[in-house]
């Protein structure tokens, strides 16, 4: 079957087909010449409103729907890069290699430096989609230095989210109580003023000395926490309500069992207030 000439097709069918495409298709057709990214960019179907989340834990950005579906971009160390084969594909004036064998709406792309390549791929997309911030990001050991890049480019315009397996400068998975205790006390004075939602691993914490120092109440009703990022949490009135200096609240959680925390701040995702 011969190819379709889609660049030779009158602008009005041209502009039909485009926006039909679904975004993963979009991302991959961009990468073929600077006409068809403009093309794209130009036709694409602006009534659907989009968002770009940087995922630390698995290393990605992605561009999200308002159902929820989602392409997918892998920023990897060029070190991992299995074959130096790969073809080559320019994403903001880097020739970088893409790997798309891999299906599940993920393409990985290699970088020598990866907080470059997220600031990249970033960059590309926002402009691609007419997108003009990040809207989340959840933070790694790997996404740590990109936040100045993203303060840098927007402010404080984002939620910030902890990944649980987020070790910062520790040796391990897990935080002490008393390093729950310190980022709960910057939180309370203004400190972590874009995070919005964590949940950490925890040993040896001691709820009562956790508290001793915070401005806090027992919450009187369970209420259902909903993030862009993670899984709806429930907080019910056996946790407690944080406020901090400037009134805001937030929700935290200990499940001894398990000896993890949750930490919420109000208004939810999705505007929920407590």
């Amino acid at each position: 079957m011969p190819a379709l000439p889609i660049l030779k097709l009158p602008i009005i069918v041209l502009m039909k087909i485009l926006r039909t495409i679904d975004i993963d298709t979009v991302f991959l057709i961009s990468l073929c010449s600077r006409k068809m990214y403009h093309l794209f960019k130009n036709f694409r179907d602006k009534s659907v409103t989009l968002r770009i989340k940087i995922y630390g834990e698995s290393s990605s950005v992605r561009v999200v729907t308002p159902n929820n579906y989602y392409h997918e971009v892998g920023v990897i160390s060029r070190e991992k890069e299995k074959s130096g084969n790969l073809e080559r594909v320019n994403i903001s004036g880097h020739l970088v290699p893409i790997d798309r064998s891999r299906k599940h709406r993920v393409w990985e792309t290699y970088w020598d430096d990866k907080v470059e390549g997220f600031k990249s791929v970033m960059e590309y997309l926002l402009d691609l989609f007419g997108l003009k911030k990040v809207t989340t990001i959840i933070v790694s050991p790997d996404t740590m230095r990109f936040l100045n890049v993203l303060k840098e480019r927007q402010g404080n315009d984002y939620e910030l989210y902890l990944s649980h397996r987020l070790k910062l400068l520790l040796s391990r998975n897990r935080f002490t109580g008393t390093e729950i205790k310190r980022l709960l006390q910057h939180w309370a004075i203004g400190g972590f003023r874009r995070l919005k939602y964590f949940q950490l691993d925890v040993e040896d914490l001691n709820i009562e000395d956790v508290f001793r120092e915070l401005t806090h109440t027992r919450m009187t009703e369970k209420r259902e926490y909903k993030s862009n990022a993670v899984s709806p949490t429930t907080f019910s009135d056996r946790d407690r309500l944080i406020t901090r200096n400037d009134d805001v609240v937030a929700s935290f959680k200990y499940d001894q069992q398990y000896g993890r925390v949750e930490f919420g701040v109000w208004p939810d995702s999705e505007g929920n207030q407590y």
